[in-house]
This record gives C-alpha cells, structure tokens and sequence, in this order.
C-alpha cells in the first residue's frame, strides 16, 4: 500500500449533462459551472476528443456567463477551439465541492496466491492478477454548498458517487466511482464550514495528466 498526502486538493462531483454547441461556445442553461470545473464529452466532436478531461474556460469574455462556457485543455489555458459549429453534446461535468487542506489517497492491491506443492515452500503470487483499489480521505472547506448537498443526497442513498480530485501540484486528475463511508459538516459561527469524506473506490480509477 502506497500514500500520498497534500495540502490542497479540489474535489468535484460528477453530473450527467446536454448540451449545444454553436461556435465554439457550448450553452447550459444555468450551468452552474465554475472556472475551471472539469467537462469529460461524451462523443466525439470535431477535435475535442473524449478521451481527455476539459477545463471550463470563460473564452473570449471577461467573465463566465451562466448559460454557455467554453473550454480549454488545461486549467486558465487559451480557448479550445472545435473544428464543429453546431451539435448537441452529451457530457459529464465534474462541479466543485471545494478544497482538501489535507487529504491521503490509499492505493490497494490484493494478490493472488498460487502458491502449491512444487512451490519449494516458497510462497508464489501471480503476476497481473489480483484486485485493486483506491481509498480517499480527507478535509477542507467546501465552496459550492449546492453541490456538496447533491454528493450528500447520493450518500444517503447509498449510491455510488463519481467524483474527481485535481492534484494541481502533480499535475494529475483522480477521477471513478466512489462509496462514501462517512461525510461529515462542520462550522463554528464565525469561521468557514468545513468537510471531511472517506470514501472507497468501485470499478476503475482513472489517473490522467493536466493537459491530455
């Protein structure tokens, strides 16, 4: 098992979307994405591929408008710009809780022993086989209390949550599916609310680099 620990990691939760694409601009009504959010497209679409994650991008405005956005390959990156003008786009948009002040993610591998009487009692495990998993924990300070209210609603249904976690310093994106253990709010009344999650993972997690 292998840990690694930081000090600020961004978490998002997974929303199934649709949405237009004129220009090089796609429009959500009240989207509420923020700068930065990340956006996984569901089909191909001219040179915007869906093997990579995009960054939401304010394009050539000064600001984010609350019924389109734009994208770009990496965070605060120039405009990504689609060789199509006009297509509905299925979508997954990954919006931001918040950020962990501290967090560790656990890596797991479970193996398998083939261990048997031609062993020389040396005990054998087979290469490529076993079953992994990634275990996340950690606290902060949630900054969109709509979104931290949709991940604690699939909690107590005990759905299984897709979630992302940017590692900016790294560089990398963690992003699969998850079954939260326990989430936890907490505020003093002068100071910011704060989080805490521990969560498993189900299926694959992916690992991607910023940018591809």
């Amino acid at each position: 098992m292998a840990e690694k620990s930081g000090k600020d990691i961004l978490l998002k939760y997974k929303e199934d979307k649709t949405a237009s694409l004129t220009g090089s601009y796609f429009t959500l009504s009240a989207h509420g994405l923020a700068l930065n959010d990340l956006v996984k497209l569901g089909e191909v679409e001219g040179t915007l591929a869906t093997t990579r994650f995009y960054f939401v991008h304010a394009g050539t405005y000064s600001s984010l408008d609350a019924n389109s956005f734009a994208l770009a390959l990496t965070p605060s990156g120039t405009h990504a710009l689609p060789d199509v003008t006009d297509a509905t786009v299925a979508m997954q948009v990954y919006k931001t809780v918040g950020g962990l002040r501290s967090s560790t993610f656990s890596y797991s591998t479970d193996a398998v022993d083939i261990s048997n009487h031609g062993s020389n009692q040396w005990k054998n495990i087979k290469s490529g086989a076993g079953m992994r998993s990634v275990s996340v924990s950690g606290s902060g300070v949630y900054t969109n209390s709509d979104n931290y209210r949709l991940m604690e609603a699939d909690a107590l249904a005990l759905s299984l949550v897709y979630l992302a976690f940017i590692d900016i310093d790294a560089g990398r994106i963690y992003s699969g599916a998850y079954k939260i253990n326990s989430l936890e709010a907490s505020g003093e009344y002068d100071g910011e609310a704060s989080f805490s999650i521990s969560a498993d993972s189900s299926g694959t997690v992916s690992i991607a680099q910023l940018g591809t």
